[in-house]
């Protein structure tokens, strides 16, 4: 890539553990899977699996993952997907297309703008929760054990104030 600007944005800045071979951020002193001591490792990169998935970018490589998604909810500014290694029934991540952030500590710069890109994340994963999965009464049955809900508020996702929580949690008492 002859752009270093946008070289930059395709590769994460990684620390490889000798013992267990993960990928460990940068700043990590140990690797947060064995806990060996990483601090003298040398920085290299591997494929930022976020970026091919904002740039569209369909293969690399070597593949460590598939460059494929299970896309929730696209908007401008953010893509809401299934994760790639699921731990669970509903697992999403939500990363900006708009905001090349390399790590958390880039929010903290801007508060106000880390705060806003933090919420419309929280607002599109929350509002793909209620809408394809928590209103679903056959996945709430089957997954949570939960009878189908008696309200309208899984048909419009995310109401606003905060009250598709509240009814939510008095759901689970």
């Amino acid at each position: 890539c002859n752009d270093p600007n946008l070289a930059a944005r395709l590769h994460n800045k990684v620390k490889k553990c000798p013992q267990c071979g993960k990928a460990c951020a940068f700043t990590l002193t140990h690797c947060n899977s064995c806990d060996t001591n990483i601090q003298d490792q040398q920085i290299t990169t591997t494929d930022n699996v976020f970026m091919a998935f904002i740039y569209g970018i369909g293969s690399n490589s070597k593949p460590v993952f598939p460059l494929k998604i299970s896309l929730r909810s696209q908007s401008r500014n953010l893509l809401v997907f299934d994760d790639i290694l699921s731990l669970s029934v509903c697992h999403l991540n939500c990363i900006p297309t708009s905001e090349w952030i390399p790590d958390w500590r880039y929010l903290l710069n801007q508060p106000d703008k880390g705060l806003q890109i933090i919420t419309d994340m929280h607002r599109a994963a929350e509002t793909v929760l209620h809408t394809q999965f928590w209103g679903n009464a056959e996945w709430r049955k089957q997954y949570v054990g939960l009878a189908p809900m008696n309200d309208k508020s899984a048909e419009g996702g995310v109401s606003p104030g905060g009250t598709r929580r509240a009814s939510m949690q008095s759901e689970w008492n």
